[in-house]
């Protein structure tokens, strides 16, 4: 199965997509750290969450997060969103991927955003 992966990604067409990827998984997994972090003095204070919750809230941010990058990247990649970004400016995708980690919402609201596009487009 990993050599069928491997395989599968090193196509010169799928490396061209996948491209960047992991650093974009790295920044919003990142941005999440960032944001559980900011609230775990919050966790501390109400004393109503064990290490094993805390941990587990952790691993769960992480793996979301981490989705929330990649989805952001397709985004920008397949032009869908943020037209005045070239797609080839890493750091602006690397700073989004950030925020998508960071923020709850920033990912819902972009895939709202896309939503309502596609149906004035197709005006359903």
């Amino acid at each position: 199965m990993i050599i069928l992966a491997v395989t599968f990604l090193g196509e010169s067409h799928i490396s061209q997509v996948t491209e960047g990827l992991g650093t974009v998984i790295f920044f919003s997994v990142l941005g999440g750290f960032f944001s559980l972090f900011t609230t775990i003095a919050y966790f501390k204070q109400s004393g109503n969450h064990s290490r094993v919750e805390l941990i587990v809230d952790l691993l769960v941010k992480s793996l979301v997060t981490g989705i929330s990058g990649v989805l952001v990247y397709f985004v920008i990649k397949s032009n869908l969103a943020f037209g005045f970004l070239n797609s080839h400016e890493a750091y602006l995708i690397y700073l989004l991927a950030f925020i998508s980690g960071w923020s709850e919402k920033f990912v819902s609201n972009l895939l709202t955003s896309i939503e309502q596009k596609f149906f004035a487009e197709m005006k359903i």
